[in-house]
Formats: C-alpha cells, structure tokens, sequence
C-alpha cells in the first residue's frame, strides 16, 4: 500500500516538528550574529576610522597602513569564527535530534499503512550507522564552515581595501567600509542557515533510509512527497508521487528543500493479510502537475517563472523536462575538479531556450 490520509496527516505532522527544530536554531544563530555584530561595530567603526584618517600629507608609511587594516580585518574576522563556532555546536545539536527522530518517523508512517489491527516488528538501525551518519554530518558541516569563513573573510578584506580610495572624509569612508563589512559578515549568517538545513535534512534522510533497508520484508520502495504550496519548484512538483526502489537513496532534494520520503508498504496479500479490502493510494505520480494545473495564474507564475509557464502552455516544456540531475563539481587548491555535494536533481531548462 502507498500514502493514505492517515499517512499524510502523520507525515504533517512531522514535517512542522521538524520545522519548529530547524527554526529554533535559526533563532538561536540570528541572535548570537547580532550580538556579536553588536559588540565589535564599535570597535570596527574606530579601526577603520583611524586607517581612512591615514593620509599620504602624512607620511605614513605602507607598512602602518597594511597593520591598521589587518586589525580592522581581524576583528570581524574573528567575530565570524566565534559565530561560525556557534554555529557548529547549534548543527549538531539539531543534527543528533533530527537523526534520533527519523527512525520513529518512518515507524509511524508505516504503521499508517498497515490495516487496522495488524502490526508488525520492524528492524531497529543499528547504533553504528547512526553513528556513522552523524559523524559525516558533522564533517560536511564543519568543511563546509571553513570554506564559508574564508571567503566572507576575503570579502570582508576586499570591503576594507576599497573603502580607504573611496573618498577623502574619514568618517564616510569609515561608515562605508563599515556597512560593506557588515554585508559580509551578516551574509555568513545566511550561508550557514542553509548549510546546515541541507545537511540536516541530508540526515534525516540518511537515517531514514537505513530504516526503509533494514525493513525490507515489510516495504517495496519509498515515494517522493513534495510540499504543494506556491514556494514549491517545478523539479519538485515533477518528482511528487514518483515512487523508488528501496536501495535508492533520496530524495535528493536540491539545497534547502524540504522533499520527504515515504516508506511504502508491501501489498496486504503479500503480508499476509487477505480478508480485508485494501484502500487505494492518496497520491500518485503526476498529481504535482495536476496541483499546478488547478491553482490561480499568479500561482503558476511564481512556481514556474514567466517563460517557463509560457512554454509549458504552449506545450513545449512537458513536466519530463522540469526536472535534471546534477552532479556538483568544483576545484580543490591543486586546480583538480572534485564533486563537493552528493548529486541533486534541479529545474531542467528550456529546450532551445
């Protein structure tokens, strides 16, 4: 059997338990950024006033200016590894929870599929591959931190030396590289939320998974359950209802995206169980496109994008073509490509577009 009402109403339910977990963290971080910012603007905004007072009338030498900005520099940089350690501590906090909660999770569900009063043993995961999931976790989050705290301490840096040519009021100039600054240190924060919504998410599926091939006598496959609402994406709406093989890992959900699967039971004859009709599915494939053909045109515009629902009226971007795989490369210090994220399945273009 495959998601009924009383599956969707479970998988509802932890879908907002869920989101109450990852926005206590958001608040948490929001509010460590902020008074970090807080508490070393002041003494940012007297660093970078004092480097754009420095003039050359002055003679002052290349190397008192390269110092005044290193200390600049330092301070926000600095603030940021203090927000970013936080950061990290917060993650695995929520990732051990969203880890512990996804094996009950998908117990729940199944039991929703099963017929009334029948109930079966599922396997528990083993305690080493959870911990494995949450050891992986927590790297992806930590390297990925890394690399976040040196590009935004290059922005940063970049902000510092263009604001000393901008003008010759110190105070301007100050308050500009202040505010650029700033910018940069406050996008760290954006860039954290989603790092570590992904890989905890990526997680919680993770662990899920283990539960769906651990229980393999009882389940034939998992289905992807999309979220239906006007911030949903076209990949997504293709993908809802698809249903997969268990050895299958997923969904694999683009950055951020909030996909879920669902374990879907073996049929009742198949476990046993023959004198009782069974029900027919909640969901099927195709029914993301159907939503989409049912709401308001404002609706499909904001899902869609101007020319992609032009195209797909016109019938030259079939739902088949709103989905694409992607496999995620870049290139380590030695200039050697190497895939940097697990690949992830994205709205497909328009052909010839």
């Amino acid at each position: 059997m495959t998601a009924n009402q009383r599956t969707l109403a479970e998988l509802l339910r932890q879908r907002r338990l869920i989101d109450r977990i990852q926005d206590e963290q958001t608040r948490r971080l929001a509010s460590r950024w902020a008074a970090t910012w807080d508490a070393i603007e002041s003494e940012l905004r007297t660093a970078t006033l004092a480097l754009a007072q420095l003039d050359d009338d002055e003679k002052v030498t290349a190397a008192i200016r390269s110092i005044k900005a290193r200390d600049a520099l330092a301070i926000a940089s600095d603030g940021l590894t203090d927000c970013l350690a936080e950061s990290n501590r917060t993650a695995a906090e929520i990732s051990r929870r969203l880890i512990g909660q996804a094996a009950s999770d998908q117990t729940a569900l199944i039991a929703t599929q099963l017929p009334p009063g029948y109930t079966v043993n599922l396997v528990s995961v083993d305690a080493s591959q959870i911990d494995a999931i949450i050891r992986r976790t927590l790297q992806q989050i930590t390297v990925r931190h890394w690399y976040l705290n040196a590009s935004a301490t290059d922005a940063m840096k970049h902000a510092i030396a263009v604001g000393v040519t901008l003008g010759r009021n110190p105070r301007q100039v100050a308050a500009h590289m202040v505010r650029a600054v700033q910018g940069n240190f406050e996008g760290g924060l954006a860039r954290a939320l989603v790092i570590a919504r992904t890989e905890q998410l990526d997680a919680y599926r993770a662990a899920a998974h283990q539960t769906y091939t651990a229980n393999r006598d009882v389940l034939s496959g998992w289905m992807w359950c999309a979220t239906l609402t006007g911030r949903t994406c076209p990949s997504c709406l293709a993908q809802h209802g698809s249903i997969h093989p268990l050895d299958e890992p997923g969904p694999l959900d683009h950055h951020q995206g909030r996909c879920t699967g669902i374990p879907v039971t073996k049929p009742w004859a198949q476990l046993g169980v023959n004198d009782i009709p069974e029900p027919g599915t909640a969901i099927r494939p195709g029914d993301g496109v159907k939503w989409l053909k049912k709401q308001p045109e404002d609706v499909q515009e904001r899902v869609m994008g101007p020319k992609r629902l032009a195209a797909w009226k016109a019938g030259n971007y079939p739902p088949q073509d709103w989905t694409v795989r992607k496999t995620h490369w870049s290139r380590d210090e030695h200039g050697r490509l190497r895939q940097d994220w697990r690949d992830s399945w994205h709205v497909g273009p328009i052909q010839n577009d």
